[in-house]
C-alpha cells in the first residue's frame, strides 16, 4: 500500500480497530487510517477516488474482523446446542459477555458491499446482541420442534391416549421453574408421566432424580403403579407431600409424632 508521500506501507488489516476517517480538503479528501503500526493517510484524493478506496478498505476490514466475529457466535451457538432448552438463568449468566462482545462489534457494514457470506455473520452477530429475546426464543423454538420429533412416539404412547400439544410442551420445556395450570380431569396425571418418560428416555435424568409428589396417598400410589406397570420405570420416588415433610423434618431432627393430614 502506498501512501500520498509515495511511500510503501504495510498494513496489519487485524491492527486496525476502526474504519477509515475521511476529511475534506478544499476541492479534495484525504482518507485516513489508524492501526497497531502507525497511522496511513491518502491525500488529495477525488471523490471517485475515495469511494473506491473505502469498498476496498471495507472489503479487507470487515473479512479480517468475520473471523473472530464467526467464532464467537459459533461459541455461543454450541452452548446453547449443548445446553438443550437454554433457561433464563443460562441466559443472565453470559449476558456480561455479550455486553463485552458488543462493545467490540463492528457496525452492520455498507449494503451490498460484500461477500454474502461475510454480510451474513455480521447480520447474525448484530442480532444476537441487538435482538438477544428473539435470538433466545427462536433457539428454544428449534429445541422444541426437535426434540417434539425425536420423541413423538413416546408421547403418542406414554398413556392410553396421545399426549395432546400443550401436554407435550409442558413435558419438554425445561425453564427454571416451570408452573402448569390445569383442571381437573385435564390430564395433570398423564402430564406428569410424559415428563418422566421424556426425562429418563432422553438421558436428562436418572429415576433416581426424579422425586414426584401428590396430596394422598391414592394420587401417589396411582402415579407409581403407573410408571411401573405402563412404562417399566423403577426408582422414581413417589410421595406424598404430608409424608416428604415428615421425612425432611426427621432428617432436621425435629420429627414430628404424626405426619401433617391433608385432605
Amino acid at each position: 500500500m502506498t501512501n500520498w508521500r509515495g511511500e510503501n506501507c504495510q498494513l496489519n488489516w487485524d491492527g486496525v480497530s476502526t474504519l477509515p476517517d475521511i476529511t475534506s480538503r478544499l476541492w479534495f479528501k484525504q482518507v485516513s487510517l489508524s492501526s497497531v503500526n502507525g497511522g496511513v493517510s491518502f491525500a488529495g484524493l477525488a471523490k471517485k477516488e475515495v469511494e473506491r478506496l473505502q469498498r476496498a478498505f471495507n472489503l479487507h476490514w470487515y473479512t479480517a474482523k468475520a473471523t473472530s466475529v464467526h467464532a464467537y457466535i459459533t461459541q455461543v451457538d454450541e452452548l446453547i446446542a449443548q445446553k438443550g432448552y437454554f433457561r433464563t438463568s443460562h441466559w443472565l449468566s453470559m449476558q456480561s459477555e455479550l455486553d463485552a462482545f458488543e462493545k467490540r462489534l463492528p457496525p452492520l457494514p455498507p449494503e451490498g458491499e460484500l461477500p454474502n457470506v461475510i454480510d451474513a455473520v455480521f447480520a447474525k452477530a448484530w442480532t444476537l446482541v441487538s435482538q438477544p429475546q428473539w435470538y433466545l426464543k427462536r433457539s428454544r423454538e428449534q429445541y422444541i420442534h426437535s426434540v417434539l420429533t425425536q420423541h413423538a412416539a413416546l408421547f403418542d404412547t406414554v398413556e392410553s391416549m396421545p399426549l395432546t400439544e400443550k401436554q407435550r410442551l409442558a413435558c419438554v420445556i425445561d425453564e427454571d421453574n416451570n408452573l402448569v395450570l390445569a383442571g381437573a380431569g385435564t390430564g395433570k396425571t398423564s402430564t406428569v408421566m410424559g415428563r418422566v418418560a421424556f426425562l429418563i428416555q432422553s438421558g436428562k435424568a436418572k429415576p433416581d432424580e426424579i422425586l414426584l409428589l401428590a396430596y394422598g396417598n391414592k394420587a401417589a400410589k396411582a402415579m407409581k403403579e403407573r410408571l411401573a406397570q405402563r412404562l417399566g420405570i423403577n426408582g422414581v420416588a413417589v410421595n406424598t407431600l404430608s409424608g416428604t415433610e415428615y421425612c425432611w423434618s426427621s432428617r432436621r431432627g425435629n420429627a414430628v409424632h404424626q405426619p401433617v393430614s391433608r385432605r
